[in-house]
């Protein structure tokens, strides 16, 4: 009878089309059969599997999807009723049917069940750990586990160093933090060399700097550097591939020698990041005079820097605020009425009979605008 009635969830289009509805519903036979699971742990356990591919099927229909509240269907609910299901089973019939449940979500091209890393402390108890460990470690020496980064990082307390370099050697291309702790592992073994090789030959196969990642760039020259190499030809072509302040100060915290040559290098690179170094390191003028020379900065890098030293450098500050004014009244809208109310605010702090020509101005050529007008009338200032 339960069955029949999930059956008509899936028949029912209406509540196909919101996902927060279906969930609640299909939860709620999911509670039911929890009733009877003990009694029919197989028969329940493929109900389960046969669900969630019929909601898989759905979703590539275009259903379970709010398309006015653009909201997806996640299934984590449902999906915490099927980790406590297996949870309830022996454990040679867990492995089994959690083993099908995995193959089957990693199948699915949708992001529903994206929480299922989450409840592997609901499947698995704590005197299961050895016995999950031990055949965890077989599965991966066959490469027959999906997910084998889930459980990597679910089991990781219960792996020595050793175990962890063996486990890691196989699946750091799952993602990308598992590089930089097989490094973290090879190094805690004292096999620096071979944390050295490994970085390399990752780098080499994967020159993008989105791939081979600024913190694994680091972490290759700081072995390289521990060991006693050079390591300057590294950073420079490091900062002209990544281009970030983090970047420059640690390769000046390397060779602070060379310290000019590579603040050039990050400058030419990005002034984005090059004025980030500079008020990091409390460089104030120099980046003041960069905001003003610099035709490459994006906008909210000055508004960040006018809106924090506007006081210090109160012409410019004024003169910017000014023209983002001018900038801004080009269109109607809330979003612009706020940055025009904004910078008024600094702009009174600077150049008080500035910011009051510019009311009078707003008044007189925009009062249709009324939702300006009223923002202005809220303006705490007795200059207006």
């Amino acid at each position: 009878k339960i069955t029949r009635q999930i059956e008509q969830l899936f028949e029912d289009e209406e509540l196909l089309n919101e996902p927060a509805d279906f969930e609640a519903s299909i939860v709620e036979y999911g509670e039911k059969l929890s009733a009877f699971w003990a009694r029919f742990p197989e028969e329940t356990g493929d109900i389960f599997l046969h669900c969630l591919k019929r909601i898989d099927d759905i979703e590539e229909e275009g259903l379970l999807y709010n398309h006015y509240r653009d909201r997806s269907y996640d299934g984590d609910s449902f999906l915490e009723i099927i980790q406590r299901y297996a949870a309830s089973l022996p454990f040679q019939e867990k492995t089994q049917f959690v083993l099908k449940l995995e193959r089957l979500l990693e199948s699915f091209s949708h992001s529903s069940f994206y929480s299922y890393e989450s409840g592997l402390n609901i499947i698995f108890s704590d005197v299961e750990i050895p016995a999950l460990k031990s055949l965890f470690m077989e599965r991966v020496a066959k490469n027959d586990t999906p997910y084998q980064h889930f459980y990597y990082r679910f089991l990781s307390d219960a792996l020595d160093d050793e175990e962890k370099e063996y486990v890691l050697s196989r699946i750091y291309h799952m993602d990308k933090s598992l590089s930089l702790e097989l490094v973290d592992t090879l190094v805690q073994l004292q096999k620096p060399l071979e944390a050295i090789r490994f970085l390399e030959e990752l780098r080499r196969a994967n020159p993008d700097s989105r791939t081979f990642s600024e913190s694994l760039f680091i972490r290759l020259i700081e072995l390289k550097a521990a060991g006693g190499s050079t390591i300057k030809a590294d950073l420079y072509s490091g900062i002209k591939t990544y281009g970030t302040h983090t970047l420059l100060s640690k390769a000046i915290q390397l060779i602070p020698e060379h310290k000019p040559e590579l603040e050039l290098i990050l400058e030419s690179v990005s002034h984005y990041y090059y004025l980030k170094y500079l008020i990091g390191i409390n460089r104030i003028d120099e980046a003041h005079k960069l905001v003003i020379d610099s035709k490459k900065l994006d906008e909210h890098s000055i508004h960040q820097f006018f809106t924090a030293y506007f006081k210090d450098y109160p012409e410019d500050a004024s003169r910017y605020f000014s023209q983002l004014i001018d900038r801004e009244l080009d269109y109607t809208g809330d979003r612009h009425y706020e940055s025009i109310i904004d910078s008024l605010q600094y702009l009174l702090k600077v150049d008080p009979t500035k910011a009051a020509q510019i009311v009078v101005m707003i008044r007189t050529d925009y009062k249709r605008r009324r939702n300006l007008i009223a923002m202005l009338d809220n303006l705490k200032s007795h200059t207006f």
